[in-house]
């Protein structure tokens, strides 16, 4: 039996099961993305922060723009050399330095995100107030994942 067999009898399976089953299985299936993101205490820590975590009166971190950020990171096949911090407006920043001379820096907030690429100490792209949306998600999982390429 290949893949696509596979694949396509637990498709089959799944549309003939009932709703509630199937909002288990999806849980199931996030939890276990859960349990294999290294940045998943990182995630906890910013969802624990209060107003005001600063100092200064930031807002506590949305938890939608924390779940954002948990798609982008999902779809990274690095996890060396990456911080993923708050942002003083409550979002979520993802800050990916391979090395003193490269950087891409990520914003990522309830509806939009914005990034910028740095090579050679030089801005050599910035992309503003992005959708959040799969596609951008991916747009910034993929810059991440080539960055060498870029």
């Amino acid at each position: 039996m290949t893949t696509l067999d596979i694949r396509k009898t637990i498709s089959t399976k799944i549309k003939e099961m009932p709703d509630n089953e199937v909002l288990l299985l999806r849980v199931l299936y996030y939890v276990n993305e859960l349990a294999n993101n290294p940045f998943l205490k990182q995630f906890d820590l910013l969802s624990k922060l209060q107003d005001n975590w600063d100092g200064y009166g930031a807002p506590k971190i949305s938890n939608t723009a924390i779940d954002n950020c948990m798609t982008i990171v999902n779809h990274l096949k690095v996890s060396e050399n990456i911080e993923i911090l708050p942002t003083e407006i409550g979002g979520v920043q993802i800050i990916y330095k391979p090395n003193q001379s490269e950087r891409l820096s990520c914003n990522v907030g309830d509806k939009e995100l914005s990034y910028y690429i740095k090579k050679d100490n030089k801005k050599t792209y910035f992309s503003p107030f992005l959708e959040c949306n799969e596609h951008n998600f991916n747009e910034v999982a993929n810059n991440i994942n080539n960055f060498r390429n870029a």
